[in-house]
């Protein structure tokens, strides 16, 4: 094995990439069909375009699952929730590539070594949490544009005033004082001239 490497490398040891090399400067490391992944297998058609997440850990690397199909690590799944450890020497496979990772003395997992990672529990926890927050913008989104639309129609605001009226009790009370007003105020007088005027 050649140690005049400097960092990590995903090697493709068989499968239609054979040979390719892709050296791992951080984490996370998206592995897929997709050229936005930092480990693009382009030429196998059973990769989905976001296969695998790959995250360093002492002395390895942990393997997710994205979506299904799974991965292996070392022929145990690797799914969303459950991850695999990825030692140097190990084996990766990702649909028909198979893939290990060669450790540099300086590289990336060993310069890890003794710090604190994330458990598959607090993976999936804060991965829901997050779905959550990002349907939540999603729905907030939808309702500011449908307010947007409703706003700029007179009708919409119509709409709304008499929704307003019907459901509010203090918005109905300040509507029937304000309607008090203006007739005893304004339109009584008026009707009253224009009778004068025509008898």
């Amino acid at each position: 094995m050649n140690t005049s490497y400097q960092t990590d490398t995903l090697v493709v040891l068989n499968g239609p990439e054979d040979g390719a090399e892709f050296p791992i400067g951080r984490t996370p490391v998206h592995v897929g069909s997709d050229p936005s992944c930092q480990v693009y297998l382009r030429l196998d058609t059973s990769i989905q375009p976001r296969h695998v997440l790959i995250t360093v850990v002492s002395e390895g690397y942990r393997v997710r699952s994205l979506d299904m199909p799974t991965a292996t690590v070392d022929g145990k799944s690797a799914g969303p929730i459950r991850s695999r450890i990825l030692r140097p020497g190990g084996q990766l496979q990702i649909g028909r590539t198979l893939l290990t990772v060669r450790c540099a003395p300086d590289g990336l997992a060993n310069r890890s070594r003794g710090l604190p990672h994330e458990s598959d529990l607090g993976w999936a926890v804060r991965r829901a949490f997050l779905g959550l927050g990002q349907r939540a913008a999603r729905l907030g989104w939808w309702v500011w544009e449908r307010l947007k639309m409703l706003t700029t129609s007179g009708k919409a605001i119509f709409l709304l005033l008499v929704a307003l009226y019907l459901l509010w009790d203090p918005f109905r009370s300040w509507v029937n004082s304000a309607g008090r007003h203006i007739y005893h105020q304004i339109v009584l007088p008026i009707v009253e001239q224009i009778q004068g005027l025509l008898w």
